[in-house]
């Protein structure tokens, strides 16, 4: 699936590239919908083993990918929505309705097909790998929120971990295989971008970090 539009720089959002700002609080008007849409298709979940609204991870991520020096609308909003597909009760077609193709492409770029056409669930191993072998062709934008992503998962586990020790045995794969599947993420998502550089190394200090705590 391609998500290229214009040239690198416009694509991953350097600073610099064109960020029209017309909503409240100096937002655009497509940052505003998508914050809307994500804070009620998430109403009621929880960060996982935690009493965290859910909502508190994309907008993390976006953080994330601010600092890095990515600035371009769609790719935030898709960053704000990239679970809303895969963990609520949106549709692709519905999301299609209400923002642009771009924002949508990158959704779909980054929502994990959890089960068969047939209705029966694929097994966490098959879909993660499978996952991130799309994940690691797709575009730059799709791969920086993919790695804020797991940077945003990791440094709360990190935090957990800090504040007292992780419930592994709330996660669906031992806590090796999970530490394997971040430095997998951190291997081949990266690229020559700076912002791509950045998130890669934040996410294998974090990964180093997490693997030193009991």
């Amino acid at each position: 699936m391609s998500c290229d539009h214009g040239d690198v720089s416009d694509e991953i959002g350097l600073p610099g590239a064109a960020s029209p700002r017309h909503g409240t609080a100096g937002l655009s008007t497509l940052l505003e919908r998508a914050l809307r849409v994500a804070g009620t298709a998430h109403a009621g979940q929880h960060r996982k083993g935690t009493d965290i609204p859910y909502v508190v991870h994309p907008l993390a991520v976006v953080l994330i990918l601010t600092r890095a020096g990515i600035d371009d609308d769609e790719t935030l909003a898709a960053a704000i929505l990239h679970d809303v597909v895969e963990d609520t009760d949106w549709t692709a077609e519905r999301l299609q309705r209400e923002f642009p193709p771009r924002v949508v492409e990158l959704v779909a770029a980054l929502s994990e097909q959890k089960t068969t056409s047939d209705g029966e669930p694929i097994p966490w191993e098959t879909r993660k790998r499978e996952h991130m072998q799309r994940l690691g062709a797709s575009c730059s934008a799709a791969r920086a929120i993919a790695l804020a992503d797991k940077l945003h998962n990791a440094r709360s586990l990190l935090y957990d971990a800090e504040a007292g020790g992780v419930c592994w045995d709330r996660f669906n794969a031992p806590r090796d295989r999970i530490l394997d599947r971040y430095r997998e993420a951190a291997e081949r998502l990266g690229g020559d971008e700076p912002p791509l550089a950045r998130l890669v190394t934040e996410l294998r200090e974090t990964i180093d970090r997490l693997s030193a705590v009991d």
